[in-house]
């Protein structure tokens, strides 16, 4: 058994091993892609930590109970779940090769992010049903790994499963350097909502993406022409506060008006992203969704999945 798959270090592991979206990293890291250095903890791991911690069947039982559930009783089910998981014991000897992989990372903060074996696929994303976790030390990383855990079961996880008819349980975690990024947001390589395959769709604001991704501000919007090899379009939206980090917590910092209404991206690093994102196409051969962030003047693609249209 495998429990950590360093990023640069990517083999024959595939999704069931890495999960949907640290498949996807690792790839983009063997690639050369400008991806922050991680690790990712496998669903190994995980189902080694529900049967040393005997309660896989428990775990089992109640998701056959959940099938035909109103929302109240799967509520209580997720509740009788994520507490039999905050409960266990975290392996020990994995939780050794944790650690020294996270000071082989050089970094204060890490993002611990889920990663579904069901997860980014180009039949269902899962997109926002599992949680991350930002600015992660040492200290807090173990308990982090299984609030991931925890999050296979949330009642808004369970809820997608069973519409899905999801069937494979396991989840892996990803670890990364976490990136303090001053611009950032998603984009798309085929227009979601027109289908426009010659349209790249990029969407930034100021702080961290989780502002944009979690829907808490309205970002930019600009457009990229594929043919054209051009921007089309800038729709620049006032932006009235950021995510960053703060020292202790996550916080929302306001920003003056004169500040929030400019642009957020100049036309260079809007082809920079563009061109990432035509990239990251090529390499999946599907139209890809990205996260990424300018840290220091750097571009950084955080993760990146199959657009699932429609």
């Amino acid at each position: 058994m495998k429990d950590i798959v360093a990023f640069e270090r990517f083999g024959d592991e595939g999704v069931r091993t890495l999960g949907g979206k640290g498949y996807n990293l690792c790839k983009m890291a063997i690639a050369g892609f400008p991806v922050p250095g991680g690790f990712i903890i496998t669903a190994d791991v995980f189902r080694q930590f529900l049967k040393e911690n005997e309660i896989g069947g428990q775990v089992l039982d109640s998701l056959k109970e959940s099938r035909g559930c109103d929302l109240a009783a799967l509520g209580e089910i997720s509740k009788e779940i994520t507490n039999l998981i905050s409960k266990g014991t975290f392996p020990v000897n994995v939780g050794k090769h944790v650690r020294e992989s996270f000071r082989r990372l050089g970094c204060k903060y890490a993002a611990v992010r889920s990663s579904a074996v069901a997860e980014d696929s180009k039949k269902e994303s899962w997109a926002g049903e599992l949680e991350s976790y930002l600015y992660i030390t040492e200290k807090n990383l173990i308990p982090s790994v299984k609030k991931c855990y925890a999050s296979l079961f949330s009642e808004r996880a369970l809820v997608y499963r069973l519409g899905k008819r999801v069937k494979d349980q396991g989840v892996a975690v990803v670890v990364q350097k976490m990136i303090d990024s001053e611009v950032s947001g998603v984009a798309f390589s085929i227009d979601p909502v027109t289908k426009d395959k010659d349209m790249i769709v990029i969407e930034a604001a100021y702080g961290l993406g989780e502002a944009v991704v979690s829907g808490l501000v309205n970002p930019d919007r600009y457009e990229f022409d594929k043919k054209r090899m051009d921007i089309r379009k800038h729709a620049i939206n006032k932006q009235e506060f950021l995510l960053k980090n703060t020292g202790k917590t996550l916080s929302r910092v306001d920003l003056d008006s004169e500040a929030g209404a400019l642009r957020k991206l100049d036309d260079q690093s809007i082809r920079k992203v563009a061109y990432l994102c035509q990239r990251l196409e090529s390499c999946f051969q599907a139209p890809q969704d990205v996260e990424w962030a300018y840290e220091g003047g750097r571009l950084y693609v955080l993760q990146s999945r199959p657009v699932v249209l429609r």
